[in-house]
């Protein structure tokens, strides 16, 4: 499902979140299927797909408390018992720290490509990310000192 993270992130997060879930309810351990949810993630929040990423995480951590405090008894491996709480805390606090660390990468994505965008406007067109019409010095840099009927003159 992770092919599908660049075309569709909200679906390749959904379906690898349900596809881990399905995974630790048949009873397997925990260990690199985590990596994929993780991927997945990342993947969705940076490219802008954050609710269905928070969605998708939240369904996986309710339904891995659902499975291993009630759910337990019925499913595989036989006579197993209840995880304890202090290891779904464990599960909480990593579910938290790969949000984290997608949301900080998309704000930095989101900075870089800011600055880029203004470094481009300053570099092609002095005072344009200000305003519609260009400062004093600006306008003196590129007309001459106090143009006579350009728009920036004090006669205009």
């Amino acid at each position: 499902m992770l092919l599908l993270r660049r075309r569709r992130p909200a679906v390749a997060v959904a379906t690898t979140c349900a596809a881990t879930l399905g995974y630790l309810a048949a009873g397997y351990p925990y260990g690199p299927v985590l990596v994929a949810v993780a991927v997945g993630c990342l993947g969705a929040i940076v490219t802008g797909h954050r609710k269905a990423a928070w969605w998708s995480l939240g369904g996986l951590w309710a339904g891995h408390v659902l499975v291993s405090h009630w759910l337990y008894r019925w499913l595989p491996p036989g006579g197993d018992r209840a995880e304890s709480w202090p290891r779904e805390g464990l599960i909480a606090a990593w579910v938290v720290a790969v949000v984290a660390a997608a949301e900080l990468l998309r704000l930095r994505r989101e900075q870089r490509a800011a600055a880029s965008t203004y470094s481009r406007l300053s570099a092609t067109e002095p005072g344009a990310s200000w305003s519609r019409t260009p400062s004093r010095r600006n306008c003196c840099a590129r007309y001459g000192p106090w143009s006579a009927g350009t728009h920036c003159s004090p006669r205009a």
